[in-house]
């Protein structure tokens, strides 16, 4: 299944790290850790079935969006790698939010390296 996030893009076309949700990155409040260890289940970082349902902020311009600095990159859930699945986790709320978690209990640190490891993976559409 093809997954759909907004974010900034670098130099070399890839999505952009940094501390910042406009990048590729997770931080410590989209997640549940307890004693340094990220929670399955939890959330993660933000992604959407459809790039349509992305939230305006960070969706293009082009795309009848705000986010200026912003382009719509797209990764097949199987290229997310070993340590991570999507999972929808708003079904009320929102039923096309869809969060990038942990597959099982790891550090932070391991985490936020298993989301970043997947740069490479990220296409822009």
């Amino acid at each position: 299944m093809l997954i759909f996030r907004g974010m900034r893009v670098d130099g070399d076309g890839l999505p952009a790290l940094g501390n910042n949700k406009g990048c590729l990155h997770v931080d410590r409040g989209e997640v549940k850790v307890v004693n340094g260890q990220v929670i399955p289940s939890t959330g993660g970082m933000s992604a959407v079935d459809d790039y349509t349902h992305l939230p305006v902020h960070r969706k293009p311009l082009a795309l009848g969006g705000t986010a200026s600095d912003h382009i719509v990159f797209s990764i097949d859930t199987s290229r997310l790698g070993e340590k991570l699945l999507a999972r929808f986790d708003s079904p009320i709320f929102n039923p096309h939010h869809i969060a990038i978690e942990p597959i099982k209990l790891m550090a932070f640190d391991e985490y936020y390296e298993a989301v970043t490891s997947t740069r490479t993976n990220w296409k822009a559409i």
